[in-house]
């Protein structure tokens, strides 16, 4: 372990980071800045409320040993070296911490799921920085694709989407089309089936079907006016609460003659009709399990949430497509170690946000009335699900100032206490 007897909070928030650059290979001793280096200042700078990169250096310069200049975090940030290193220690630090606390796994109670590896994933779009190119006369966001893992509840980035030359901006599916079939299988062993859970851009059923093939699989939504052929219709328990809410669940065709299965499901809560469609036809499945797969989508939602409204990262720090790729895996890595040292707190001093699970709490108790006073029931696994999928603002700020300050451990904890209890007056 790296971690010392008298330990910081920056001490102890970088020992997974730390344990993952170990394990990099590629490494290079840069006397002046080094790999490491690097790693703890693009995490800074993710977490850090700064609006420019001038303005984050200054004040860098203020509170760090690192010796650091502009134009060297400029220049680290242009090397696809050093964006390589960053990206294989955010893999590190995924790949070690993939094991989830059953009471942290929202699929705990489906066993029927255990062979699968569970994301949601989607796009994300940055400003564009001050010094990038116009497309089309004009200087665009750049959009990017991250997946997060919905056992481990860490995120990983996949790729850049990166125009044509004659074309304004790439869309998703263009972008994962053109992606190896490994990334996607996002480094799980043979066996285990891999899924991702999109929002409908995905749908290209022929593509589909090519994922099938290497253990890949897609859950999302029906798009409009689809147009399918029911070939069976499927038995399902209804008796099981994970099956709450399933209205039918069938096999059907489609216009390119793919076969995939369809799960009609009603909100319990708004009476909404959803159609979710997969290409896990393993009816072994419950299809209430693949409804609550999409609903766990949303789960990204909140983690670019939290990178955007808590971290501050809205707008690129530079114009290459390199130092955008590094600002990505910045961005995991310090959402990534913000959620290990939630637990952490959680196991070794008992923290957790009690005012956000107070308030989760409330919010299905107000839904489960809404949901019987229609006549209808809470489906067993949104119920069962009480996770917090992101940091509330006064643990950044708490954070932040530990982290700038070099507070000792013991004093930041006792500080924290009170922030998880309640909100400030």
């Amino acid at each position: 372990m790296f971690e010392p007897e008298e330990s910081s909070v920056s001490q102890k928030f970088l020992v997974p980071l730390r344990e993952a650059f170990s394990k990099v290979s590629s490494k290079r001793k840069c006397h002046s800045y080094t790999d490491e280096n690097h790693l703890i200042s693009g995490v800074n700078r993710a977490l850090s409320d700064h609006r420019s990169g001038r303005a984050w250096v200054q004040y860098f310069q203020f509170i760090s040993t690192i010796s650091l200049t502009v134009d060297g975090f400029f220049k680290a940030l242009r090397s696809e070296r050093r964006a390589a290193i960053i990206e294989s220690a955010n893999q590190a630090l995924v790949d070690e911490y993939a094991v989830a606390l059953p009471e942290d796994d929202p699929f705990t109670s489906t066993p029927e799921l255990d062979k699968f590896a569970i994301y949601a994933t989607d796009g994300h779009s940055l400003a564009h920085s001050v010094h990038d190119e116009t497309i089309k006369d004009k200087k665009r966001a750049n959009n990017h694709i991250f997946a997060l893992n919905l056992r481990s509840r860490l995120m990983e980035h996949i790729a850049l989407c990166v125009p044509e030359e004659d074309k304004a901006k790439k869309h998703e599916i263009s972008t994962l089309k053109k992606l190896d079939k490994k990334t996607l299988r996002m480094r799980q062993p043979k066996g285990v089936k891999v899924v991702h859970v999109y929002d409908p851009a995905i749908v290209d059923y022929r593509y589909w079907l090519e994922l099938k093939r290497t253990g890949i699989y897609i859950v999302t939504v029906e798009k409009e006016k689809s147009a399918f052929w029911r070939t069976a219709i499927l038995e399902f328990d209804r008796n099981d609460p994970r099956n709450l809410g399933v209205i039918s669940d069938e096999y059907v065709v489609t216009s390119n003659e793919v076969m995939i299965r369809r799960i009609v499901y009603e909100d319990p809560v708004t009476g909404r009709i959803y159609k979710f469609i997969t290409t896990i036809t393993d009816k072994t499945v419950p299809p209430g399990a693949i409804a609550f797969m999409y609903k766990s989508r949303w789960d990204i939602e909140k983690a670019f949430d939290q990178t955007k409204n808590r971290f501050m990262e809205r707008k690129s720090w530079g114009k290459s497509e390199t130092s955008k790729q590094q600002q990505a895996h910045f961005i995991c890595l310090a959402y990534n170690l913000c959620a290990l040292l939630e637990k952490k707190l959680k196991l070794e001093e008992g923290i957790v946000d009690e005012k956000v699970r107070i308030k989760q709490q409330k919010r299905k108790e107000t839904e489960k009335r809404q949901a019987e006073s229609a006549g209808r029931k809470m489906n067993s696994l949104v119920m069962g699900s009480c996770l917090i999928t992101q940091r509330s603002s006064q643990f950044i700020r708490w954070l932040r100032v530990a982290l700038d300050h070099a507070t000792p451990w013991k004093r930041a904890v006792s500080e924290l206490r009170p922030l998880m209890i309640r909100y400030l007056p």
